[in-house]
């Protein structure tokens, strides 16, 4: 934790939008160690960089609300990390059963809006940032697939 906290400082000390957040632990997540203050989310993947790389790169095409735009992303003492505004709200598969249907309604309007944007994309393929590798969508599960 500490090394993760001094590269923290780093990045801090190099990005005054930085200067003044606290940023602590996320508490659940991806592959990757991830920390959150009030407006930032910082990332680090300490093990294959290019899957974070992919990320990065994947983000920054994409032009949508709901999706963080990345500010910056590089290495910091030979480890790669991300830097990224932080999208307000709270983690669904926390809140879902404490929320109320309507708000429950509202939030699937937003996931499907988002199906569409994505949909509106016109490729015939799913990008995988995990492989790096497109695939077609018949080889993906019918829940997957693009709807023309």
């Amino acid at each position: 934790m500490k090394n993760y906290l001094l590269r923290i400082k780093k990045l801090k000390k190099g990005f005054s939008i930085l200067k003044n957040e606290n940023f602590y632990p996320a508490t659940s997540g991806t592959h990757y160690k991830v920390f959150l203050s009030d407006n930032y989310t910082i990332r680090f993947r300490d093990n294959d960089n290019e899957i974070l790389n992919r990320e990065s790169d994947f983000l920054k095409k994409l032009d949508y609300e709901l999706i963080p735009k990345v500010l910056w992303m590089d290495k910091i003492d030979n480890f790669i990390a991300m830097v990224e505004n932080r999208l307000p709200g709270k983690t669904i598969n926390k809140v879902w059963k404490t929320i109320t249907k309507e708000d429950q309604k509202n939030i699937i309007k937003q996931i499907i809006k988002f199906l569409q944007y994505l949909q509106s994309q016109g490729r015939d393929y799913i990008y995988s940032v995990n492989t790096g590798k497109e695939y077609n969508t018949p080889d993906f599960p019918v829940a997957c697939r693009r709807v023309p």
